[in-house]
């Protein structure tokens, strides 16, 4: 079993997965499969921290700036 934050290779293979329930067993799956395909848009879009970072010290150093 793997332990650590969730991968993008890990959404697509339960967007895989729960696709095939929706299409094998109906409707009733598909909030899960919305909840996963949301999950990995957020963490495929999620900015860098060290990037999020550097951007918010250079924002305060650039409203201390006279």
């Amino acid at each position: 079993m793997q332990t650590g934050p969730l991968t993008l290779q890990d959404y697509d293979a339960a967007i895989l997965y729960l696709a095939e329930c929706v299409v094998v067993h109906g409707e009733r799956f598909a909030p899960f499969l919305d909840k996963v395909l949301a999950g990995r848009d957020k963490l495929a879009n999620r900015q860098d921290p060290v990037a999020r970072a550097r951007a918010i010290l250079d924002e305060a150093k650039r409203r201390q700036a006279p």
